[in-house]
C-alpha cells in the first residue's frame, strides 16, 4: 500500500499533494503503514479513509475503491449505524471500541450484497499540531470465523444432544425440527426434512406376467416429516414423493411420482424432478476443492406451476453425499415464511443432504435447508455441511436402532403375557387330575404294609408334591402378573421365623458335606410385617437355589436389621453367574447356564422370588463373582440380599394384621415339596437305599424277595438277560434312577450315575453292556454324552438308549441322529422298556462279537497287504478309494497321512482319463481289466482292476525298470533324430535369415543409389553443359573484340569467369553429393555385412595426386595451400605399384579431405557433412598462413603402441629393399592429414569415430550426420588396418590411418617420384567432348524428363542425332518403326540405332524387360540388325550390373556418369557390330 499510496492521483484530492501534508498527517500515515495489523486512518472533515495493507484484504473486493474516499461513501453500507460513532469521537475526542459487533460489509458476489462479518474494533482520536482532532485512528480485527464456528458448533451439539434421546423416528424429526427452529435461523434460513422407505416392485412382463428378464425396480416413497420457514401446502416442498429407481444406478426408472400435492394437482402426474433452471448448477458437496459431479439443473419454475418438485433426491440417491444448489429460482422464495429466519432474504442457494447409515443402498432420509444469504458457501461452510450430515447420520442410526429395541421389547412383553396366560390355564387344568391321583396315593400309602410298595408311593407321592409346587408356582406367579396376590401380612419376628425354616434344609445340605451356616442379628431388632406362605417361599427358593449350585463350600443365611429395614440375606460359595447374565437372573423362564446338581427347574422361581418381594414393599438385590477356572481357589459365589421395609405404612391397611404372629416351623406343601426336591439333588435316597439292599444281597445282585421272583418269573419266558449283563443308568434325579433301578435290577446288574461326566468315567471302568440315560442333565447333557461315548474306540459301539421329557418328533429325530440307539419318551411303560433294553442289549453284544471278528480278521489280511509285494487298493461301488496298503503308497507316493479322495490326481495327466474309463467300465460290467499307467512320480506300473460286490480291488505292480530300459532306448533314437532336425532347420533358419538380410540389403542399397544417384547425375551434366556453353560464349566474344566494333566490357568478361567459377562449385557439390551416396551405400553394407573388398594394381603416389586433385578449386576458392610430402620411405623402398581396394582408399582419403556437399561462399551456407573435415576447420582457422600438408609413408612393419604412425626405417634397407621388389610382399601403407583449423576438444576424441558423432565446433562450419570418420573407420579395419587422431585444441588436427597392400608387378619402369612434389590443381569439370566426324544416330530411353532433356542437348552438341522415349515400350516401337521403314526418315540412314542408351528403372516397362523383348525380336528375325544397348543406371551394385547384362544390355553406364566417357563408349568401334 505504501506504493499504491505513492502512485495515487492526489493532484486532484482534497487532501492535496503528499508533499503539502501537514506533519501530524505524514506521521500517522507512517504508522498506519507499518502496522502489520489491518489498520486505518479517517482523516480530515471528510472523514478520508487511508488503510495499509491488512486493511486492504480485510476489505475483501471494496479494495482499491476504497482508499482515499470520504468514509460516508467508503462504508455507506455501514453509515447509519457508525456515522454518530465518528462525529462523537471527533467531537468529544473519546475513544470508541466494540467486540463482536455485526457489520455487513458489501462485498458478497458480484451484486455486492451485505456480508455478515464480526469484528473487534476501536476509533482513537488522532490529535494534529493545533491540539484538535484532526481524525482518528481505525484498528480492527475479523473474529467472523470464530463467531460462526461457536454458533455452528453449538448447532450440531444441540442437535447431537437432542436427537441422541429419541427414541422413534418421530421424536428424531421432532428433535430435529425445535433445534433448527430455535438455533439454526441464520445457517438454515429454511428447511425440510424426509422419510424414506424403501421396497421393491414385482418384475411385470406383458400382460402382467412375471418377467425373469426385467430387473426389479426400486420404489422410494418420501415423505414429509417436517418443514420450518415454509407455508404448509407450498409446492417446493411436497408432502409425499415416490420415486422408482433402477436397482443399479438408483438413479430414476421411471420419473417420480409426486403425491399430497396442493388441491388441483394431478395425483398421477410425473416429473423428472432434478432439474432447476438454466442459470441453476447443483454441485454434489464433497471436502474442499474435490467438487465433482456437476449436473445442470432446468425448469424449476415450470415445474412449481405444475406442483411438482424439483429437488434433485435421484442424484442423491445415487451421490450419498450432500448436494450443493448453487442458484435458487426466485419462484421458490416466494411464499417461503421467512420468520425470524436468515435476515429476511430471499434464499440464493440450497443444500439437498442425505441421511444415511454406513451401507444403506437408498438414504434413511433426505433434508433440504437453505443456505445462509449473507455468508459465502465457503471451505468453513462445507465442513460444517460434512459435519451437519455425519451427526444426523449417525444419530439417525442409532435412533432407528433405539425404535428396534423397543419394538422387539412389546413384542416380548406381549409373548410373556401369552406364555403366562397359557401356564395359568395349563395349571387351573392340572390341579384336578392332581388331586385325584394324590388322594388315592396317600390312602394306598396308609394302608399297605409291603416294604417295596411303601416305597413306590412315597416316591409317586414325593414326585405329585414336586408337580403341585409347580403348579402353585405357575399360579402365584400368574396372580402377581395380573395383580390379583394380595398376602395376609402379620407382625413377626422376622429373624426367628426366617431361621426356624433356614433349619429345614441343614439335614439335606450338610449331608452333602456342605458347610450350612444360619445366624440372626438382632440388634436394632423390630418388628416386621410378612405373609408367611409367601415368606416361606422366599426363604426356600433362595436356600434351595444356593444348594443347587454349590457342590462344595458353604452356604450361609443370615438375618439383620438396620434403621427402617430388615434383611435377609443367602450367600454360597458355588459355582457363581457371568456378569453378562446378571441382569438377566430375575427374568421370567430364564436359565442360568452353570454347573449344577440338577438340570431339572422351569426357570420362574428367582423371578417369583422377585414379586413376591415386591409385594412386601422390598427389593432383592445380587452380587456375584464367577468361578475362574484357571484358578479354582479364587473367591467365587453369588449373595442374594432381601431388604423389607419395617413396620406396615408401605401396606395396604386392608390387608395388615398387627397382632404379633406365633411361630409356625412346620413347612406348607410348597416347602415339603421344595424339601423332598433338594433331597433328590444329593446322595442321601442312594445312600439309604444302597444300605437296605445291602442287607439283602447288594445293589449289583439280583433281589431275592418275593415280588422280584414273581416279576421275573412272569417274564422270564419272554426275555432272556444274562447274569453278567450290566446296566448303566445315569439320571441327575434320584428317584428315577430308583425306579429305574428297580425296574432292572432282577435281571442284570445295575450301575447307577448322577450325571454324564461322571457316568464316562464309568464306563471307561466297568464297561456295561448298554447304557439308560437321562437328556436333560446338569453339565454335560444326553445329547453330548453320546457323543462322547461314539468319540471313544474302545466303548463307541456300546448301546446307548435315551429317555427324555421332551416329546415330539424333531427331540427324537435329535437323539437318534446324535448317535443313540433308541429314544424313548416319558411317561414310558415298563413292559415296553424292558423289551427295548433287551433288545438293544443282545444287539450291542452281537454287535460286539462281529466286531471283534472283523477285527480280528482285518488285522489278518493287513499283514498279509503289507507284507505284499504289489500295491493293494478297495474301492466302494462309486469307485472312491476305502483301502490301501503300505506298498500302494510307497508305489505312488501318496502321503498316507491323506485322505484318498484325491488319489487320481497323483496318477500322470496323461493316464488319468484311462484310469478312470477303466475303473467305470469294470464297475459297470463287472468284468476285470489291465493297463499300464504311469504315476506323478514317473513310475510306471501295472494296474490290475477285478469287479467285488460293492466296489473293486486291484493292484498295482511296478513295472518302472522295464519302462526306463525301454525309454532310454527310445530316447536315444529320438534324440538322434531330434539333433538332426535341429540342425537341419538351424540351417534353413540361418539360411532365410541370410536371404532376408541379403533382400533386405540390396533393398537398401537399391533404394539410396537411385535416389542419390538420380539429382547427382543431373548436377554434373547441367554443370558441364552450362560450362561449355559458357565457354563457348566467352571464346565469341574474345574473338568478337578483335573482329567487330562491339568491344566486350572487362566487367562483363569478370561476370563470366564467376560464373565459371559458380558452376565449378556446382560440380564440386555433384561430386560432395556422390560421395554421400558412397558413404550410405557403405555404411548399409557394413550393417548387412556385405561390404567387400576387390583388390586392383595401381600407382600409389599418381593415385594420391589424383585424388587431392579433386579438392583443387576448392583449395583455391578457399585460399588454402595444400603440400602433399612424400616419406622418405617410399623414395627409399621405391614403392610404386600396388594391389589393394583402390575405391576405398579414394573414400578413406576423401573423407578425411572433404566430403559435403556446400553452398559457395558468396551464397547459401547451408552445409551437410559426414564428419570433420580438414579443408572445413582449417576454412574457418584465424591464422593468416592457412594450409593442409598431407604425409605418405610405407613400412614392412605394423604400427606400434595402437598408433597409426609408421616406424622408422631399420638398418639393414638393403635387405627390406630386396624384400619390396617381390610381387605380393605385404607392406603398410601410412597416410597423415594435418591441418591448420581449430582443433578438437578433448571430450570429442572418444566420440568422433562413432555413428553419427561430430565434434564440438562443427556447428562453426556445418551440419551434417557424422557418417565420414565411422565409414573409414569401418573401412581401415576391413582393409587390414586402423584411423585415430591427434589434436591439441586451437592448433589443428592430424588424422591419420594405415592400411596393409601389396606389392604388385611392375610392367615397366617408373621414375622415382621426389620427396616433394607440388602438387597442381587441375580443373575438376572435364572437358566437353569434340563434335563427332561421323553421324551417329542415338535412342535416348529415359522416363526423367531433365535427365532426357540434358543428354539430348548433351549428344547433339557432341554431333550425335537423337530420338527420345519414355519408357521401354515406347522405345520398342521407335525400333520397330525405324528397322520397318515405316517413319518419315533419311533412306541413307541405316535400319537400327548406332545405341540405345536404356535406364533400367522406368514406368509402364522398365529396361531390362525391354531389352530382353529386343533380343528376343532380334532372334526371331523381326529385328534384322542386332541393337546396341547401353544401360544407364543409378544401381550400381555388382549383382545388379550382372543382372542388366544378363537381360541381353552391352555395357553399363552408373550414375553419375561423364559425357565424355559416355561419347567414348558410343564411337567404341569394337562394339559395333
Amino acid at each position: 500500500m505504501v506504493d499504491f499510496l505513492k502512485k495515487y492521483d492526489w493532484d486532484d484530492h482534497p487532501l492535496g499533494p503528499p508533499d503539502k501534508w501537514p506533519q501530524s498527517l505524514k506521521t500517522s500515515i507512517s504508522a498506519v503503514m507499518a502496522s502489520p495489523y489491518p489498520w486505518a486512518l479517517w482523516w480530515g472533515p471528510d472523514l478520508v479513509l487511508l488503510y495499509n495493507d491488512a486493511y486492504a484484504i480485510m476489505s475483501g473486493t471494496k479494495h482499491p475503491a476504497l482508499f482515499a474516499q470520504y468514509g460516508k461513501i467508503a462504508w455507506g453500507e455501514l453509515w447509519e449505524a457508525i456515522g454518530p460513532l465518528a462525529d462523537q469521537v471527533v467531537r468529544e475526542r473519546k475513544s470508541v471500541a466494540r467486540e463482536d459487533d455485526l457489520l455487513f460489509f458489501g462485498r458478497l458476489t458480484e451484486k455486492m450484497l451485505p456480508e455478515e462479518t464480526y469484528h473487534n474494533w476501536a476509533w482513537i482520536p488522532a490529535i494534529v499540531e493545533d491540539g484538535s482532532v484532526g481524525g482518528f485512528f481505525n484498528t480492527t480485527f475479523e473474529n467472523t470465523s470464530k463467531i460462526l464456528y461457536e454458533r455452528r458448533i453449538q448447532i450440531l451439539r444441540s442437535l447431537g444432544d437432542k436427537t441422541a434421546l429419541a427414541r422413534s423416528r418421530t421424536e428424531f424429526a421432532e428433535a430435529m425440527r425445535m433445534v433448527l427452529s430455535d438455533d439454526a435461523h441464520k445457517d438454515v434460513p429454511f428447511a425440510a426434512f424426509y422419510f424414506n422407505t424403501v421396497d421393491a416392485l414385482p418384475k411385470t412382463g406383458r400382460e402382467g406376467e412375471p418377467n425373469k428378464y426385467q430387473k426389479t425396480r426400486i420404489r422410494v416413497t418420501s415423505t414429509l416429516a417436517f418443514q420450518i420457514g415454509v407455508p404448509e401446502g407450498h409446492p417446493a416442498i411436497p408432502v409425499r414423493e415416490v420415486h422408482l429407481l433402477d436397482p443399479i444406478t438408483f438413479r430414476s426408472s421411471p420419473p417420480p411420482m409426486l403425491l399430497g400435492r396442493r388441491s388441483g394437482a394431478s395425483p398421477g402426474s410425473t416429473n423428472d424432478a432434478r432439474s432447476l433452471p438454466d442459470d441453476s448448477t447443483v454441485v454434489a458437496h464433497t471436502p474442499v476443492d474435490s467438487a465433482d459431479a456437476v449436473a445442470s439443473m432446468d425448469n424449476l419454475g415450470d415445474a412449481l406451476q405444475t406442483d411438482e418438485t424439483a429437488w434433485p433426491f435421484f442424484d442423491v440417491f445415487s451421490a450419498k453425499r450432500p448436494l450443493h444448489i448453487t442458484s435458487l429460482p426466485a419462484s421458490i422464495g416466494k411464499g417461503f415464511g421467512l420468520r425470524k429466519n436468515g435476515w429476511n432474504d430471499v434464499p440464493r442457494e440450497a443444500i439437498v443432504m442425505p441421511i444415511a447409515a454406513e451401507g444403506d443402498e437408498v438414504p434413511i432420509g433426505v433434508m433440504v435447508f437453505g443456505v445462509n444469504t449473507r455468508r459465502p458457501y465457503d471451505e468453513e461452510y462445507q465442513t460444517w455441511i460434512e459435519l451437519l450430515h455425519m451427526t444426523l447420520s449417525s444419530t439417525l442410526t442409532a435412533t432407528l436402532g433405539r425404535e428396534a429395541e423397543l419394538k422387539k421389547a412389546e413384542q416380548l412383553a406381549q409373548l410373556d403375557a401369552a406364555k403366562t396366560s397359557f401356564f395359568s390355564s395349563a395349571s387351573h387344568e392340572l390341579r384336578t387330575p392332581l388331586t385325584l391321583i394324590a388322594g388315592p396315593v396317600q390312602e394306598a400309602l396308609r394302608l399297605t404294609t409291603e416294604t417295596r410298595v411303601k416305597q413306590q408311593l412315597a416316591m409317586t407321592t414325593r414326585n405329585i408334591e414336586r408337580l403341585q409346587k409347580l403348579v402353585d408356582s405357575l399360579m402365584d406367579f400368574t396372580r402377581v402378573e395380573g395383580g390379583r396376590m394380595y398376602g395376609r401380612f402379620r407382625a413377626t419376628s422376622l429373624a426367628d421365623y426366617t431361621a426356624d425354616l433356614a433349619e429345614l434344609f441343614r439335614n439335606p445340605i450338610e449331608k452333602n458335606n456342605i458347610e450350612y451356616v444360619v445366624t440372626s442379628d438382632h440388634a436394632n431388632e423390630a418388628t416386621a410385617f410378612v405373609d408367611h406362605d409367601l415368606w416361606e417361599k422366599v426363604v426356600f427358593n433362595l436356600i434351595g437355589n444356593a444348594f443347587k449350585y454349590t457342590l462344595s463350600g458353604r452356604v450361609h443365611v443370615h438375618t439383620s436389621y438396620r434403621p427402617g429395614w430388615a434383611e435377609f440375606s443367602v450367600r454360597d460359595t458355588g459355582c457363581g453367574i457371568p456378569s453378562t447374565e446378571l441382569d438377566k437372573v430375575f427374568e421370567r423362564f430364564h436359565r442360568v447356564s452353570a454347573t449344577a446338581r440338577s438340570h431339572e427347574g422351569t426357570g420362574i422361581g428367582l423371578a417369583l422370588t422377585r414379586e413376591l418381594v415386591k409385594l412386601h414393599g422390598g427389593h432383592i438385590t445380587l452380587e456375584s463373582t464367577p468361578e475362574d477356572k484357571d484358578d479354582p481357589e479364587a473367591p467365587h459365589g453369588s449373595n442374594f440380599t432381601v431388604h423389607i421395609p419395617l413396620g406396615y405404612e408401605h401396606l395396604p391397611p386392608a390387608n395388615v394384621d398387627e397382632e404379633l404372629a406365633g411361630i409356625r416351623v412346620a413347612p406348607r406343601a410348597y416347602g415339603r415339596a421344595m424339601i423332598e426336591e433338594a433331597k433328590g439333588w444329593n446322595k442321601i435316597r442312594a445312600q439309604s437305599d444302597d444300605k437296605d439292599r445291602s442287607e439283602s444281597g447288594g445293589s449289583e445282585s439280583n433281589a431275592n424277595s418275593n415280588t422280584d421272583s414273581s416279576r421275573s418269573g412272569e417274564f422270564s419266558g419272554i426275555f432272556r438277560f444274562s447274569p453278567d449283563d450290566t446296566i448303566l443308568i445315569v439320571d441327575d434325579n434320584a428317584d428315577v434312577r430308583r425306579f429305574l433301578r428297580s425296574i432292572f435290577h432282577s435281571y442284570c446288574n445295575i450301575l447307577e450315575a448322577e450325571n454324564a461326566i461322571n457316568g464316562l468315567v464309568i464306563i471307561e471302568e466297568k464297561a456295561p453292556d448298554l447304557v439308560l440315560s437321562d437328556v436333560m442333565m446338569p453339565g454335560m447333557d444326553g445329547i453330548q454324552f453320546v457323543g462322547a461315548i461314539r468319540e471313544q474306540p474302545r466303548i463307541r459301539w456300546t448301546p446307548v438308549i435315551l429317555l427324555t421329557a421332551r416329546s415330539g418328533e424333531e427331540a427324537r429325530v435329535e437323539g437318534l441322529t446324535s448317535g443313540a440307539d433308541d429314544y424313548i419318551s416319558k411317561p414310558f411303560k415298563t413292559q415296553e422298556l424292558i423289551a427295548r433294553v433287551h433288545l438293544h442289549l443282545n444287539l450291542g453284544k452281537r454287535k460286539r462279537e462281529l466286531l471283534n471278528l472283523f477285527e480280528e480278521r482285518t488285522k489278518e489280511i493287513k499283514i498279509v497287504s503289507d507284507l505284499s509285494p504289489v500295491g493293494i487298493f478297495r474301492t466302494d461301488n462309486q469307485g472312491e478309494m476305502t483301502y490301501t496298503n503300505r506298498r500302494w503308497h510307497e508305489i505312488t507316493d501318496y502321503p498316507s497321512n491323506q485322505p484318498l479322495t484325491n488319489w487320481l490326481w497323483n496318477v500322470h495327466p496323461d493316464f488319468q482319463k484311462e484310469v478312470l474309463e477303466l475303473t467305470t467300465r469294470v464297475l459297470q460290467t463287472a468284468d476285470g481289466g489291465s493297463l499300464e499307467i504311469r504315476w506323478q512320480n514317473e513310475r510306471w506300473t501295472k494296474l490290475q482292476v477285478e469287479s467285488i460286490a460293492n466296489g473293486l480291488i486291484g493292484t498295482v505292480t511296478d513295472v518302472s525298470d522295464r519302462h526306463l530300459y525301454e525309454a532310454a532306448r527310445i530316447a536315444q533314437a529320438q534324440e538322434r533324430e531330434a539333433i538332426a532336425q535341429l540342425r537341419a532347420a538351424d540351417a534353413e533358419r540361418q539360411r532365410a535369415e541370410a536371404d532376408e538380410r541379403r533382400r533386405a540389403q540390396e533393398l537398401l542399397v537399391d533404394v539410396t543409389s537411385h535416389e542419390l544417384r538420380q539429382p547427382v547425375s543431373a548436377i554434373l551434366n547441367c554443370s558441364q553443359l552450362v560450362r561449355t556453353n559458357l565457354s563457348n560464349l566467352a571464346e565469341a566474344l574474345r574473338n568478337s573484340r578483335a573482329a567487330t566494333p562491339f568491344v566486350p566490357t572487362d566487367s562483363l568478361l569478370r561476370q563470366i569467369e564467376d560464373d565459371l567459377d559458380a558452376l565449378d562449385s556446382i560440380y564440386q557439390c555433384g561430386l560432395s553429393q556422390e560421395r554421400i551416396a558412397n558413404d550410405v551405400l557403405s555404411l548399409s553394407r557394413l550393417q548387412l555385412d556385405t561390404l567387400s573388398i576387390h583388390t586392383i594394381d595401381f600407382q600409389l603416389v599418381p593415385e594420391l595426386q589424383r585424388i587431392i586433385s579433386i579438392f583443387a578449386n576448392e583449395l583455391k576458392m578457399k585460399k588454402i595451400h595444400l603440400n602433399m610430402n612424400i616419406g622418405q620411405s617410399v623414395v627409399v623402398l621405391n614403392v610404386d605399384r600396388v594391389s589393394s581396394d583402390r575405391t576405398r582408399f579414394a573414400q578413406i582419403l576423401t573423407n578425411l579431405m572433404s566430403n559435403g556437399e556446400y553452398g559457395t561462399r558468396q551464397g547459401c551456407r547451408k552445409v551437410q557433412l559426414m564428419t570433420l573435415a580438414a579443408i572445413k576447420f582449417t576454412d574457418i582457422a584465424p591464422v593468416p598462413d592457412r594450409q593442409i600438408v598431407l604425409y605418405l609413408e610405407v613400412s614392412l612393419d605394423p604400427p606400434q603402441a595402437n598408433k597409426c604412425i609408421a616406424p622408422p626405417l631399420p638398418q639393414n634397407v638393403d635387405e627390406i629393399k630386396e624384400k619390396v621388389k617381390s610381387p605380393g610382399t605385404l607392406i603398410y601403407v601410412y597416410v597423415a592429414v594435418q591441418d591448420s583449423g581449430p582443433g578438437l576438444k578433448p571430450g570429442d576424441l572418444t566420440l568422433l569415430f562413432q555413428r553419427f558423432q561430430q565434434g564440438s565446433n562443427s556447428h562453426e562450419v556445418f551440419g551434417g550426420s557424422g557418417l565420414g570418420l565411422f565409414v573409414s573407420r569401418k573401412l581401415c579395419e576391413l582393409m587390414g588396418g586402423n584411423i585415430d587422431v591427434d589434436s591439441v585444441y586451437g592448433q589443428g588436427a592430424t588424422f591419420r590411418f594405415y592400411l596393409q597392400m601389396k606389392i604388385a608387378a611392375e610392367p615397366e619402369p617408373k621414375p622415382k617420384p621426389s620427396p616433394e612434389s607440388p602438387v597442381k590443381a587441375k580443373p575438376a569439370v572435364a572437358a566437353p567432348p569434340a563434335p563427332s566426324q561421323t553421324a551417329y544416330h542415338i535412342l535416348i530411353t529415359e522416363d526423367n524428363i531433365i535427365n532426357q532433356t540434358v543428354l539430348n542437348r548433351q549428344l547433339k552438341q557432341a554431333g550425335f542425332t537423337t530420338e527420345l522415349a519414355a519408357n521401354g515400350k515406347e522405345a520398342l516401337e521407335k525400333i520397330k518403326r525405324l528397322a520397318f521403314g515405316t517413319d518419315n526418315i533419311d533412306p541413307s540412314l541405316p535400319r537400327r540405332f548406332d545405341a540405345i542408351l536404356m535406364d533400367c528403372e522406368m514406368p509402364v516397362m522398365d529396361g531390362h524387360t525391354a531389352t530382353r523383348e529386343i533380343r528376343r525380336l532380334e532372334s526371331e528375325g523381326v529385328l534384322p540388325l542386332r541393337n546396341r544397348i547401353i544401360a544407364l543406371t543409378g544401381n550400381a551394385r555388382q549383382g545388379q550390373v550382372e543382372a542388366s547384362l544378363q537381360a541381353g544390355m552391352d555395357d553399363v553406364m552408373i550414375k553419375p556418369y561423364k559425357i565424355d566417357e559416355l561419347v567414348l563408349k558410343i564411337r567404341d568401334k569394337t562394339m559395333l557390330d
